[in-house]
């Protein structure tokens, strides 16, 4: 695997994009085969289902989202230059080549230290993959085939080989922007509370920091909004159990520590929740569905797809004391 990401041979100096993209996307593609062929698959289609569902409530069909975001994927591109940077010398003959081969099996060992999450990050790459398929309708799945749909991939570490890498995979665009960022620039209609019609978004977010789903959130923040996004990434029930979390509760006046769960955000705050409380408050207020989703062994904490309920988001905005963000 890291033979495959970083090049090759010593004679391999490929240095533009096109070339590097040309080595990267069969290894992509094979990892998405891998990924549609194993028993997680279907598990993973039951999950989104059960979360499209649960947000149209009331027995309605789930609108297809026409917007997909694949954010915090990391940069190959950048795991790629750090690992031929390592690349191990090649050895000779006599006492030079026995310098030569022991620097190499140094080398080659700062390499599975320098990049443990390489193969993570690909496999990662793939699953967004198989899910632009899935939801644009290639899979015959039922996605948004036929109708406007724009695949958004967003990472602030994305280089020249991401971007040309991404575009063909079959994203729109690939920004070094953060998510929410990426959304606002990139599809407007999908958060903008000025939109007649406002987007279904579909954010595929794995491994984000509880910021960037709280900034998403936040994009959202509205009882007609928020159940038009789903967001499949670390699971949020799991992030409640975090100390980090557990701080920001405890700046919400709620105490109570990780045995009593997370307290009424609205009983705790008189004020509205501010830009860094969206996760908590849809957590704690029942206005979010959380469905477990399978890990596929490239995630290594619990994952979930997350749909926001059209009757506990009318109740939860309803209150007196929650405003627009």
């Amino acid at each position: 695997m890291l033979e495959a990401l970083d090049g090759g041979g010593e004679d391999d100096d490929d240095t533009s994009p096109e070339q590097v993209v040309g080595k990267f996307l069969p290894l992509v593609e094979e990892a998405a085969a891998a990924l549609r062929a194993s028993r997680d698959w279907p598990l993973l289609e039951a999950a989104l289902d059960e979360a499209g569902a649960a947000a149209a409530g009331d027995g309605a069909a789930a609108a297809a989202p026409s917007v997909f975001l694949a954010a915090g994927l990391g940069s190959l591109g950048q795991y790629r230059a750090r690992l031929r940077a390592l690349r191990p010398p090649q050895p000779g003959g006599g006492a030079a080549g026995a310098a030569a081969a022991s620097s190499s099996s140094s080398s080659r060992d700062a390499r599975r230290r320098a990049c443990p999450r390489a193969g993570i990050r690909l496999f990662q790459l793939a699953l967004a993959r198989l899910l632009l398929l899935r939801l644009r309708g290639d899979d015959q799945a039922g996605g948004a085939s036929g109708a406007s749909f724009s695949a958004i991939a967003a990472d602030p570490d994305y280089d020249a080989v991401d971007a040309r890498l991404l575009e063909a995979l079959g994203f729109s665009r690939a920004l070094s922007a953060p998510a929410a960022e990426a959304l606002l620039s990139e599809a407007p209609d999908a958060s903008s509370s000025s939109s007649s019609s406002p987007c279904s978004t579909f954010c595929y977010m794995p491994l984000c920091p509880r910021d960037a789903y709280d900034d998403v959130l936040s994009a959202f923040w509205s009882a007609e909004r928020l159940p038009l996004l789903q967001i499949f990434g670390t699971s949020f029930g799991a992030q409640g159990e975090t100390s980090a979390l557990v701080a920001a509760l405890s700046a919400l006046g709620g105490g109570g520590g990780l045995g009593g769960g997370p307290p009424s955000a609205m009983a705790a705050a008189a004020e509205p929740p501010s830009e860094k409380q969206a996760m908590l408050a849809a957590a704690s207020e029942g206005v979010m569905v959380e469905v477990p989703a399978p890990d596929f062994a490239c995630h290594g904490v619990g994952v979930a797809v997350h749909a926001f309920s059209r009757e506990g988001s009318a109740a939860f905005f309803a209150k007196s004391c929650v405003t627009q963000l």
